[in-house]
């Protein structure tokens, strides 16, 4: 695959396969299918083995053996003769197909280049660039790359994942997507089983070598997405094992991890004990810590934490590996721990340390002989690894040649060959989770984004260790960092732009800026709060010195309303007493008079009646209204 046109043309031919193997539900009928269209379409008439074969593969980008052509081109008994390794058709009208499986995959195709030109807009977008001829070029190979299970590490794999995942919704996008993945499958299983004529059953000894992720993926510390991924490869496993056992007596399929990867184990353990006891701090971007160390209080429990995962390997048959002569001088010839090798890999790759990932490379290469080119069924044995750098050493050019079964793989490549062999199809929908378009775009966006906040968080300690940082700022791009790290499951559809965003910023300098922003920020909107709080306060005194004094005026108001009212209640008691003395000094005046009048004359009445008229005018005198008479 080296163009554009013909990445293009591959995914499209992938798609039609799978559409193919609906209906065949044969791979041999399905590659009949795929040569009936060569030999109509080209007029071809007479050919041999290879040149029949050439062709099918230029026409639809194919690297299908010729072994698995040869098998397929035996079912046209009657349609082929077979003379001096030339093929002749004898009956044409059995290869009359119309052109059928070119129009389809035309239309594929077209659907295809739509969802690229989709991309290339997404990616314009995020990048707010204008794409050159050369980009849309990468970007074309990347996205096929990511597509046909090549490696992750490509340019532009994060924005191809973010767009995958942006589209999860779009049953039609996903659903194109995943057929050509489920295409995959049935190809690669070609391209590494010469001869499928036993599919349905599993009959070699193969031993899968676990690496430590691979180990935590199980026990579920990296997250649910990888615990269901590793079951749906040991589910598959087991139905080997368990169909092995009634038939032969024995497990044809073994797990087992080297004694380094013990060590690993037994290192990280060790480190998260120190981080229970306050003497290290944990790296945000691993998550298999996060989940180790969560709820434990004592280093007694983490302990506790590496006996019960250890017991929960061996319960499921996964043991370590008891061979201990890798560097004989027997197994000396198929050492590829070669200097120049190691150079030469470095250099491809870009990985500064090659040796640590090349040494379980150069054990899987010494149990195999230094044979690779069997088929996988065959191969005795394989790395199973979650690491990026050591699947990206196994399947360089000079470690993995043509066909041969690379010595590491992943859990998609190893899940999709067993699913292969067993022969399990696409009826029933019941796939494995790693056949996901979605679910693959989630595991490298967390990939690289963890990779990212690893990177950030060793950048984080040594500018500490040199000073360049307080503790303040340590801790809290400590905690920012461990809100970045997610685990594939936690990626969805509305965060992808703040992943992406956290990918790009390869430098802890960047966000150390943006907090020092952020403090000065909070530190201008600190003093201007202080700055309205104090005028505020300001105001606040004023009012209740306002209302002091309004209290302090009503005070003294009601001191004077309460005079006044001492004043008005002894006046009104005043002229209650004068009005109770007239009452009476008047009856007496009146009885009085009446006698006077009575036993005496008028003479005197009229005296009497004038020392009345008296006393009323020295009241008068005094202050006493007359109007209170009134009342009387």
């Amino acid at each position: 695959m080296k163009n554009k046109s013909q990445e293009g043309k591959c995914l499209a031919s992938l798609a039609v396969f799978r559409e193919l193997y609906n209906s065949e539900r044969d791979i041999y009928g399905v590659i009949c299918e795929f040569l009936k269209e060569i030999i109509s379409t080209k007029g071809k008439y007479q050919f041999t083995l290879n040149e029949i074969t050439q062709l099918l593969n230029d026409t639809f980008d194919f690297e299908i053996p010729e072994a698995i052509v040869n098998s397929s081109l035996n079912r046209f008994k009657d349609s082929l003769e077979k003379a001096d390794a030339i093929y002749t058709v004898t009956n044409n009208s059995a290869f009359q197909v119309n052109g059928k499986i070119t129009g389809t995959h035309k239309n594929i195709k077209d659907s295809n280049d739509i969802i690229i030109a989709q991309l290339y807009n997404y990616i314009e977008k995020g990048k707010n660039i204008l794409l050159s001829s050369e980009e849309k070029e990468k970007i074309v190979l990347s996205f096929c790359s990511f597509i046909i299970d090549e490696s992750t590490t490509q340019e532009y794999s994060d924005f191809i994942s973010a767009f995958i995942v942006r589209g999860k919704q779009d049953i039609t996008f996903t659903k194109q997507l995943n057929s050509i993945k489920e295409g995959v499958v049935l190809y690669t299983g070609l391209k590494f089983n010469t001869n499928i004529n036993n599919l349905g059953s599993w009959n070699t000894e193969l031993t899968i070598y676990l690496e430590t992720e691979i180990l935590f993926h199980f026990a579920g510390y990296n997250g649910e997405l990888y615990r269901i991924l590793f079951n749906d490869f040991f589910s598959l496993v087991n139905e080997i094992n368990a169909k092995s056992l009634k038939s032969v007596g024995k497990k044809l399929i073994h797990l087992k991890y080297f004694t380094e990867i013990k060590d690993e184990i037994e290192v990280f353990f060790k480190k998260a004990e120190y981080i229970i006891s306050g003497k290290d701090k944990a790296n945000p971007s691993k998550t298999a810590m996060t989940s180790i160390i969560d709820g434990c209080v004592t280093p007694a429990e983490i302990v506790n934490k590496k006996t019960n995962f250890y017991l929960f390997l061996k319960a499921n048959s996964i043991i370590e590996d008891d061979y201990k002569n890798y560097y004989s001088k027997y197994n000396y010839k198929y050492n590829i721990e070669d200097i120049e090798l190691i150079k030469t890999l470095s250099k491809n790759t870009g990985i500064e340390n090659v040796s640590p990932y090349l040494r379980y490379l150069n054990y899987i290469n010494i149990h195999r002989k230094g044979a690779s080119n069997k088929g996988f069924e065959n191969v005795g044995c394989v790395l199973l690894s979650g690491t990026n750098n050591t699947i990206r050493l196994a399947w360089d050019e000079n470690l993995k040649l043509n066909n041969n079964v690379p010595l590491a793989s992943n859990l998609s490549f190893l899940t999709n060959k067993l699913w292969f062999k067993l022969n399990k199809g696409f009826g029933n929908g019941a796939y494995p989770k790693t056949f996901d378009i979605v679910t693959k775009a989630q595991i490298v966006l967390s990939t690289q984004l963890n990779d990212s906040v690893g990177d950030k968080f060793d950048e984080l300690q040594n500018k500490y260790k040199k000073g360049s940082l307080t503790k303040e700022q340590a801790v809290a791009s400590i905690a920012e960092l461990r809100r970045q790290a997610k685990k594939p499951e936690e990626i969805n559809e509305n965060d992808v732009d703040s992943v992406l965003k956290s990918i790009e910023e390869s430098s802890i300098d960047q966000y150390l800026n943006e907090q020092e922003l952020f403090k000065y920020k909070s530190l201008k909107h600190e003093e201007e709060n202080n700055r309205l709080k104090e005028e505020i306060g300001k105001i606040q005194k004023e009012k209740e010195e306002r209302e002091r004094e309004n209290i302090e005026k009503e005070n003294e108001l009601e001191k004077f309303r309460e005079k006044d009212r001492i004043i008005e209640y002894k006046r009104i008691k005043r002229n209650n007493i004068i009005r109770t003395t007239i009452k009476i000094l008047g009856f007496l005046v009146f009885l009085i008079s009446g006698i006077s009048l009575f036993f005496y004359n008028e003479k005197i009445s009229n005296i009497i009646n004038g020392v009345v008229a008296g006393l009323f005018g020295i009241l008068a005198f005094f202050g006493i209204d007359y109007k209170i008479f009134k009342k009387i």
